[in-house]
């Protein structure tokens, strides 16, 4: 009761509960899958609206969610599934079906969450689902080459098994011609795939084309008229082709080459698709308008999903987030939020704001106090966390286009380093202001360190490398940390200590792992790394021959010195953050997130710390929460 009024419950800007001793949530887990059995957050599999477009539901690992579309929140979790949901519907406004891999399909109460009925596909799980125009019948696809079942969902009946003439693997899409009289199938295996039209009232095979299945689409598309259906195919060199059949005949209508996205048609006329990170809306053809849909590429491998009522689309795939788009405005919700992980975190100087960096390619700044987003800065869908470095409150990213800049994200600057040409792989020292890059130059090796402010070349080191890469810089530039792999030893995995005054090494150590991150410890005693899936490693680097090991009950996924050096906070794939001194001590457990800590901050003054997460959020906690007896 004591800790209950110590610490009393709070409510984070979207109105949920926050854990009982953070300060504040930035950002929210509303249209959030967490994962299942300490897992990584899974990909979005399948989305389905309902037919009032009051809600959806998604699926992510062997659970569905129905959440309301008006402000995100879970309404339902439907779970009993052995393995991964790969698709979904909303059959009426109070049935759900979904289909798994684990050989069912499962019939929902969409209010109750109860499940109503169970079919089994006898042999080897379900890949796919299509509903009739009429809602009565549904098809369900399997990965056995048996071809796929007709339910009927009034009778609850599985009816019988069709198995196309000649069929040439699994079924792995199903789709019915908008008057329902004709079913597209896409069956394929690793090298082969087949395009099959079927009449519904006999269901025989109308037709079928085949071609290579390595990297095709298992997609197909009806014409709103039903009179044609369309098929994207890879070829040879990366091509990708849109052909364009009769649907009676089967006769090949049309090919073009490198088609867009299809558009999906919107009840006021004009239609949508989503484009290089874009939401486009065409009218007769032509874009009328476009808006920033703030989501990585990857998150649309499935397409656009939208509502019957033309108010909102889907991006589904990806991280386990919905990217939910209100289409009138272009706007993705939930607003003020990442969604995808949060990768780093840096505090403002005065310790009132943080800065975060997500894989989403935002920045945002937040209040401490009330976790308010106050900022958001695009850096571009696809951006490399190794391009990007926030610290002492400054947000840097090294962009190439021809010509290099290192570019300072919140005040909008821009310096030109002496040598044009950057590597992908990068190292920066602890404050920002130094940046270590290694490449070739005629024919030599040398590590290039600049200064981030000015741009200015400080130091050109020849070294002798071994398809080294930067991992740590010195706040002064004079050493650098390269991960390595070594050739003819017990473990060809390890580290490097340079010294770049003189070009040497100064110390060697082996890893029985690759690489992870490491870290300088800002009064540069210290140097920690992962030295297994559970251990922390402080090696002083005075005296390297000296090292703490610090044990942690969960895999580590992140580590943070505080500044004056005193304090390290960890965090694990389990979403716990610990804080120690550096000695070992361990001083308060932290627990408040739903996916693992991907990223962890001490303000300057050490009175708060952040902790940043697969989850999307971002957790401050104040110094009390870890350190209750005082420093």
């Amino acid at each position: 009761m004591a800790h209950q009024e110590r610490f009393p419950p709070r409510l984070d800007v979207f109105g949920d509960p926050l854990p009982p001793q953070a300060l504040s949530r930035c950002g929210t887990l509303r249209l959030w899958h967490p994962p299942e059995e300490g897992r990584p957050p899974d990909s979005l599999e399948a989305v389905s609206f309902s037919p009032d477009s009051r809600r959806v539901v998604s699926a992510s690992g062997c659970t569905a969610r129905v959440w309301d579309l008006e402000d995100g929140r879970e309404l339902l979790a439907l779970s009993g599934h052995r393995d991964t949901v790969r698709a979904l519907h909303y059959v009426s406004s109070t049935r759900i079906v979904t289909a798994s891999r684990d050989d069912s399909v499962r019939l929902w109460d969409a209010e109750s969450g109860a499940e109503l009925c169970r079919w089994s596909l006898h042999g080897g799980g379900a890949t796919c689902l299509a509903l009739s125009p009429d809602k009565r019948t549904l098809l369900a696809g399997s990965w056995s080459a048996n071809g796929f079942a007709v339910i009927d969902l009034m009778t609850q009946e599985l009816l019988r098994w069709v198995c196309p003439e000649g069929e040439v693997g699994n079924t792995a899409f199903l789709v019915f011609s908008p008057d329902g009289s004709r079913v597209a199938t896409v069956e394929r295996t690793f090298d082969l795939s087949r395009l099959c039209i079927l009449d519904v009232a006999t269901w025989s095979l109308c037709w079928s084309a085949e071609d290579g299945g390595e990297y095709t689409p298992a997609w197909a598309a009806f014409s709103e008229d039903g009179r044609s259906v369309i098929r994207d195919v890879s070829t040879v060199g990366w091509r990708t082709l849109r052909r364009t059949f009769d649907t009676r005949t089967g006769a090949l209508l049309a090919e073009a080459e490198n088609p867009l996205n299809l558009p999906i048609p919107l009840s006021d006329g004009t239609s949508v698709r989503a484009s290089s990170g874009q939401l486009e809306f065409l009218r007769d053809g032509e874009v009328v308008r476009g808006a920033d849909l703030r989501v990585r590429s990857s998150d649309m491998k499935h397409g656009l999903v939208v509502s019957p009522d033309s108010r909102w689309a889907l991006l589904t795939g990806g991280p386990a987030t919905l990217a939910l788009i209100e289409l009138s405005s272009g706007r993705v919700l939930p607003a003020r939020a990442h969604r995808d992980c949060v990768m780093q975190l840096t505090f403002s100087r005065d310790g009132k704001h943080l800065v975060s960096s997500s894989l989403d390619g935002s920045v945002r700044t937040w209040n401490c106090a009330t976790g308010i987003q106050e900022a958001c800065a695009d850096l571009g869908r696809g951006s490399d966390h190794w391009w990007i470095c926030l610290t002492r409150g400054r947000a840097l990213q090294v962009r190439q286009y021809g010509d290099v800049f290192i570019r300072d994200v919140l005040a909008g600057t821009e310096v030109e380093p002496e040598i044009g040409h950057i590597p992908s792989r990068i190292a920066w020292s602890v404050d920002g202001t130094l940046l270590a890059h290694l490449d070739s130059w005629y024919g030599d090796q040398f590590a290039f360190v600049h200064d981030t402010r000015t741009g200015k070349l400080i130091r050109k080191v020849a070294l002798r490398l071994e398809n080294d890469r930067p991992c740590a810089l010195s706040r002064d530039g004079r050493f650098l940390v390269t991960g390595a792999r070594f050739q003819g030893r017990s473990s060809s995995y390890g580290f490097r200590l340079w010294d770049l005054e003189d070009g040497t090494v100064c110390f060697e150590q082996a890893l029985p792992h690759d690489m992870g991150t490491l870290v300088f410890s800002p009064d540069e005693r210290w140097l920690a790394f992962e030295e297994g899936p559970d251990a922390l490693a402080l090696l002083e680097l005075k005296h390297p021959e000296r090292r703490l090991r610090v044990e942690l009950s969960a895999r580590l996924s992140a580590f943070a010195f505080s500044e004056d050096g005193r304090f390290l906070a960890t965090g694990d794939q389990e979403g716990r953050v610990q804080v120690w001194r550096v000695n070992g001590e361990l001083l308060g457990v932290l627990e408040g997130h739903r996916a693992l800590v991907n990223a962890l901050a001490f303000s300057s003054d050490g009175a708060l710390l952040a902790s940043g997460g697969a989850d999307t959020t971002v957790l401050l906690w104040p110094e009390r929460a870890w350190l209750p007896g005082g420093r």
